[in-house]
């Protein structure tokens, strides 16, 4: 066998239909897609992508009122306070002079975002100890010591007279996402020996009055009767559902309540956040709305009290999930490459880019996190795949266009070859009639011929037209049994006279053969090859027509003298 090559694979390629090999492209192309699924899921850069739409969805999510941002005030050792009170640390009787001040006003819950675990002058921690015995609940802070030269991790505790007046000790761990932005926080922290839940959790037990621990669950835990879902595979991890920048949530200077400016009343019934927000004291984390500058400690453990007590949680879809929508996208993308021949293709593969967008961020505003750039992965990456099919087929198409024009216009070409016959014919005959001398009975003949040679020109047309319209579809063969050789010896009949002109002779070897076809069609197409084959035929040569058959097929064979075209 010969060896085909890659032009020869491409032209058997092509003749298969053109709808079935283009549904194989598509479930090809859907099926790479969907193999290259979890790639577009879960790489580096859309992930990145995925947590960048989510910060710029948060954003454009506009600053609500709500139960948990009204129930929180920060009390802050800003630059105003160091600056007329000392550097820090601040003096701890400083501190606790205006926690006494706001201690008078009741408020629900103190929640200290300050390491208090060294000792300093005794009378000042002494004044501290006391102004936290005057709060009805008390969150003191304590953080997980990394590893150090081969030491264990350790829990850095408040001193004990400052834990005797605490409602429970709170980790204040602020883990960012590998791009620095915190976006989440573990609910519990531990080392080998104790563990602690975060400082905002513990403030909402204090709010709740719950004295007992959570009861924990595999998709969340319960205290008293709210329910936080932050499920035990994931390390309880929790999404900070952020009201807004910094600035959202009141903030009080420490050295407002010193000097009175800022009255006890303030945080009658209130959350109390203390922590420093000083230049080179306190932490700062690049929060979803952080521009420039991070966002301050206390700032973000009241967006994780805000989103504990409204219940406001930011519930990301598991992997199953992820991969049903995304599949749900595909089927969606391959369906209108495959529906009307891909028609809604390019509709959809643009609606898309911006319906996923705008679902996401609707479905965010209801707690819901959708993969914004894996969906968009997924969406763009069918659409090309589609657009690449319909762009394959449509190739095809114009070069099937190109052929029909061409073969349109060598029909128009045979006609008027054809039509050439009976109008020579036609303009001769009347020239002959209108001679004086001619005898009656030879202008009849000439009539006769001048009539015949009107239908047969008739007949050219109407068969040429019928061409046309089998050709686009709107007229049917009308097929009937026809005796083929029959067929052939009326068309050559009617090529005996153009032959006799060259002096060609016409041989015949005719088997009797019966095939189902349009005759008048049939006809049309032997007497184009025998008048084909007489036009390049050399004067007095000879033409071979041979019909022979099988239980299958029958085969016409019209053999001329001429040396043919060399193949390409």
């Amino acid at each position: 066998m010969g060896r085909v090559h890659n032009k020869d694979w491409a032209s058997i390629f092509l003749t298969i239909p053109d709808q079935v090999s283009r549904k194989v492209f598509i479930l090809a192309g859907g099926l790479l897609v969907l193999i290259l699924l979890p790639a577009l899921m879960w790489n580096g850069l859309i992930q990145q992508g995925n947590a960048s739409a989510f910060d710029m969805m948060l954003r454009l999510s506009p600053v609500r009122d709500s139960t948990g941002r009204e129930s929180v005030v920060l009390l802050a050792i800003d630059d105003e306070t160091v600056s007329r009170y000392g550097a820090l640390p601040l003096n701890r009787a400083v501190i606790a002079e205006a926690l006494n001040r706001v201690a008078s006003a009741r408020p629900k819950v103190l929640a200290v975002d300050m390491l208090f675990s060294e000792r300093r002058r005794e009378a000042a921690d002494s004044a501290l100890a006391d102004a936290l015995s005057r709060f009805p609940k008390v969150v003191l802070a304590t953080a997980l010591e990394a590893k150090q030269n081969g030491r264990q991790s350790r829990w850095i505790r408040p001193l004990p007279e400052f834990q005797r007046y605490a409602f429970a000790l709170g980790h204040v761990h602020i883990e960012p996402d590998r791009d620095g932005v915190a976006r989440t926080l573990l609910l519990t922290k531990a080392d080998a020996d104790s563990r602690y839940w975060a400082l905002g959790f513990e403030a909402l037990r204090a709010v709740l009055g719950v004295q007992e621990p959570p009861t924990e669950y595999s998709k969340g835990v319960m205290v008293g009767s709210r329910y936080v879902p932050a499920a035990a595979s994931n390390d309880r991890l929790m999404w900070i559902h952020y009201a807004g920048p910094e600035g959202t949530f009141r903030r009080v200077s420490l050295a407002s309540v010193l000097d009175g400016r800022t009255p006890a009343s303030t945080f009658a019934g209130k959350i109390v956040i203390l922590g420093v927000t000083a230049q080179g004291g306190g932490d700062r984390f690049y929060t979803p709305y952080s521009i420039g500058i991070g966002m301050s400690g206390i700032e973000i453990h009241a967006n994780i009290i805000r989103t504990l007590l409204d219940g406001a949680y930011l519930i990301p879809r598991g992997p199953l999930s992820e991969v049903l929508a995304l599949s749900a996208i595909l089927a969606l993308v391959a369906a209108a490459a495959w529906w009307r021949d891909g028609k809604l293709m390019t509709p959809v593969a643009i609606s898309g880019v911006a319906v996923i967008p705008v679902f996401s961020y609707w479905m965010l505003r209801d707690g819901i996190i959708v993969p914004v750039a894996s969906a968009l992965a997924a969406h763009v990456s069918a659409s090309l795949m589609g657009l690449l099919v319909d762009a394959r087929f449509l190739r095809v198409r114009l070069g099937e266009a190109v052929e029909r024009r061409q073969d349109h216009a060598f029909r128009l070409q045979a006609v008027a070859h054809e039509i050439k016959t009976p109008l020579t014919a036609i303009h001769a005959s009347s020239q002959l009639i209108t001679e004086p001398a001619l005898p009656e009975e030879k202008k009849e003949a000439i009539a006769d011929r001048i009539h015949k040679e009107a239908g047969r020109l008739s007949g050219i047309v109407t068969t040429f037209l019928d061409v046309e319209r089998i050709s686009a579809g709107v007229l049917k063969l009308q097929r009937r049994e026809v005796e083929l050789s029959a067929l052939v010896l009326e068309a050559t009949e009617r090529a005996k006279l153009p032959a006799m002109k060259k002096r060609i002779t016409i041989e015949q070897d005719l088997d009797a053969v019966a095939v189902s076809a349009d005759a008048e069609l049939l006809q049309y197409a032997v007497y184009n090859l025998l008048t084909n084959a007489i036009k390049y035929s050399p004067d007095g040569s000879s033409i071979r027509i041979a019909l022979r058959s099988d239980p299958h097929m029958a085969c016409l064979v019209v053999a001329d003298q001429v040396c043919g075209i060399e193949p390409a």
